[in-house]
């Protein structure tokens, strides 16, 4: 059972993490003057905003890869049950 919560928890967590990511990458192309000042603020003036959406693009795309194994590791094992 703790096994099968870790898993659940996980995947909701990469869940919110994709979220989060599309919306930045999104606001990255829509709102350019606030998103360079925030990170400019945040995280330096040295970032630009091409390096910041790709960095944005890659963690995204690596969340999504993650939670196709983590699923069906999930309903693998619920099917098990």
């Amino acid at each position: 059972m703790t096994f099968l919560c870790l898993m659940a928890v996980s995947l909701a967590w990469l869940a919110v993490e994709c979220g989060v990511g599309i919306a930045v990458f999104v606001r990255c192309f829509t709102d350019k003057a606030a998103i360079e000042q925030q990170i400019g603020e945040k995280l330096g003036y040295g970032l630009s905003r091409a390096p910041f959406a790709v960095i944005v693009a890659l963690s995204t795309a690596l969340a999504v890869l993650a939670s196709v194994p983590l699923g069906e590791l999930f309903f693998f094992h619920m099917l098990l049950i």
